[in-house]
């Protein structure tokens, strides 16, 4: 980045409810998320939440998750997300992998390394 101050917004998203979005948030504040929106949906179902957030987010913003799994099912949809994302201006941070979008290297890992369990 260029010295510039990233809004960072992070997305938390739990299955089912005996599941906890604790350790999803702590790890999302580390990484300086300003803002933490959590969803509790499956990760086939519609996920509102989302779509509101991701309405929200302007050029030079950046959208954090925990890990890729959070965002879709399949290496396609992960792939499409970023790449729309990547057209509004939006930086993806994929903590667990160490992806960040807003650098080339990150760029390039991203489209290397995706994979959805």
């Amino acid at each position: 980045m260029d010295g510039q101050t990233v809004n960072v917004v992070g997305y938390a998203r739990i299955s089912s409810a005996d599941q906890s979005e604790d350790g999803q948030a702590d790890a999302l504040r580390r990484a300086g998320a300003s803002r933490i929106v959590v969803e509790r949906a499956s990760g086939v179902a519609e996920r509102p939440l989302l779509d509101e957030l991701l309405s929200g987010l302007r050029a030079g913003d950046a959208l954090a998750v925990t890990e890729v799994s959070r965002l879709g099912r399949t290496v396609h949809e992960i792939l499409l997300f970023a790449d729309d994302l990547r057209r509004r201006g939006v930086h993806l941070r994929i903590l667990n992998l160490g992806i960040d979008t807003g650098t080339p290297a990150g760029e390039l890992v991203l489209t290397s390394t995706v994979r959805v369990n």
